[in-house]
C-alpha cells in the first residue's frame, strides 16, 4: 500500500474449513512479530529479504512439483518443511499451514493429497507474493 501502509494476506478456505477455495484474513501483515522484526531491519534489507523470498520460494514450489511427479517422498517432506519456515517468517500462515499438511500427508504415506496440496501451495505462494508486493508499495 502507498505510503507504507500494512496490507492483509489472506489465505482460501473452503468449505470444509481447510484451505483451498474462498477468501478470508489470515494474518495483519504489519502485525506479524516476524515480519515487523524483519521491517526494523531498514526499507532497503527488508525489500531483499523479500525478493529473496519470492526467488527462493518459487523455487521451491517448482522443486515440489518435480519432486511430487517423481515421487521422492524424502525430498518432497524436505522442501514443504523448508517453505513453511520461511512463509512463517513473512507472516503467510495459509502457506505455512499448507506446507505443513503436506508435509504430513508425504511423511504419512497420504498419496492422493499430495497432488492437491502441492497445487494448492502454488496458488497459495502467489496469491502471498502479490500480498507482500503491495507491502512493498
Amino acid at each position: 500500500m502507498p505510503g507504507g501502509g500494512y496490507g492483509r494476506l489472506h489465505q482460501q478456505t473452503g468449505e470444509d474449513g481447510r484451505p483451498g477455495c474462498d477468501p478470508g484474513p489470515v494474518v495483519e501483515a504489519g502485525c506479524s512479530p516476524r515480519l515487523a522484526g524483519l521491517r526494523e531491519l531498514g526499507a532497503k534489507e527488508f525489500q531483499d529479504l523479500v525478493t529473496l523470498f519470492f526467488e527462493e520460494g518459487a523455487t521451491r514450489v517448482a522443486g515440489l512439483r518435480a519432486t511430487g511427479e517423481n515421487g521422492d517422498t524424502g525430498s518432497l517432506a524436505r522442501v514443504a518443511h523448508n517453505l513453511k519456515g520461511s512463509s512463517s517468517t513473512f507472516g503467510a500462515a495459509g502457506l505455512a499451514d499448507l506446507c505443513a499438511q503436506l508435509e504430513s500427508a508425504t511423511s504419512s504415506g497420504d498419496r492422493a493429497e499430495v497432488p492437491r496440496l502441492i497445487d494448492e501451495v502454488g496458488a497459495e505462494f502467489d496469491r502471498v507474493r502479490a500480498a507482500l508486493t503491495e507491502e512493498l508499495q
